[in-house]
């Protein structure tokens, strides 16, 4: 991330220390993320949160009451803001993985009930939606009486680029260096390095 040289204020100015800082935050904005999330880290910390060194979480970002334990975050790992972790207190034996330097974009919802498994390098774009479980739906089936079901393991390889708006269903696997286009709704097996997009997605190219 590009970082702004402090304007060069000469001795004696009435610009107070307290501006100073605010205009270095301002124009090193990771850094400004690192030191806001320390009383959020420190909380996640002591409910048994998992994480690596030098990690981001926003203080606006959610994660479940229970099962806090279950997710382990990598070295560097920033956590947008508003973004969604959750999973059911009564799942058995979930995980939620997410590896060094991945950046987890705002509003992005990730709902585990068995495994979701994130690798290193990746970045998603906002609003990002990843599932490893799918409403119970039939024939007079009343969705928001039917419960929810396990439907497949989610895994997301190393340096993969989610776009903006991506819904990854369960049973999904990405390999490595995967890009998906904005609004895709993805399902399904993809190699390394596949360029994918649409609804459903489909493979456009290969890197």
């Amino acid at each position: 991330m590009k970082s702004l040289a402090l304007p060069n204020y000469k001795t004696g100015s009435k610009t107070s220390l307290k501006v100073l800082l605010i205009l270095f935050l301002k124009q090193n904005q990771l850094l400004a993320m690192r030191i806001s999330s320390l009383p959020m880290k420190a909380l996640m910390w002591v409910r048994g949160l998992d994480f690596g060194n030098n990690c981001s979480i926003s203080a606006s970002s959610k994660w479940p009451l229970f099962n806090l334990r279950k997710i382990r975050l990598g070295n560097r790992v920033i956590v947008s803001h508003h973004a969604l972790i959750g999973i059911p207190a009564l799942a058995v034996d979930p995980l939620i993985a997410i590896g060094d330097d991945t950046w987890i974009g705002g509003n992005n919802v990730i709902l585990c009930h068995d495994t979701i498994v994130i690798g290193k390098g990746c970045l998603f774009s906002e609003n990002v939606f990843i599932a490893d479980a799918e409403h119970v739906l039939g024939i007079g089936v009343c969705p928001t009486a039917s419960g929810i079901k396990f439907a497949g393991r989610v895994y997301i390889g190393d340096n993969c680029f989610i776009g903006r708006n991506v819904a990854i269903l369960p049973g999904t696997v990405l390999g490595n260096n995967c890009v998906v286009g904005a609004n895709a709704v993805v399902k399904g097996e993809w190699p390394d390095g596949s360029v994918i997009g649409g609804v459903p997605a489909k493979l456009l190219k290969t890197l």
